[in-house]
């Protein structure tokens, strides 16, 4: 559970606000309500009153999609890694985008803006 990601429990960890955790989860701060919804009983009343090692829903936001920007020395591999927590997760990126980037999977470039399903 080290990654908030939509669809899956997140345990808060020190210096964690709602935002920053739905910053993490949905690339955009501005979802952190919906993390509060769907985590009322579980939070409280004070949305800004997390206690690290609680276990929050991190729910899937409608017509939510996240992008990212490739920066130089990017691969795809890295990029999963950062976002998903595991460079293995490459491929689906690369399926969701191989529009953008073409029949070679290396062939990334800065500026690049790709589709993170």
């Amino acid at each position: 559970m080290a990654k908030a990601t939509p669809g899956n429990n997140y345990a808060v960890v020190a210096g964690d606000t709602l935002w920053s955790i739905a910053q993490q989860a949905y690339n955009n701060g501005d979802h952190w309500q919906q993390i509060y919804d769907a985590n009322k009983g579980t939070i409280g009343s004070d949305p800004n009153s997390l206690k690290a090692g609680t276990v929050l829903y991190i729910p899937q936001v409608q017509g939510h999609t996240s992008t990212y920007t490739v920066k130089a020395g990017d691969t795809l591999w890295s990029i999963a890694q950062h976002l998903e927590g595991n460079g293995n997760a490459w491929q689906k990126i690369y399926d969701a985008n191989k529009q953008v980037i073409g029949p070679d999977p290396n062939a990334l470039h800065a500026g690049m803006v790709l589709h993170i399903p």
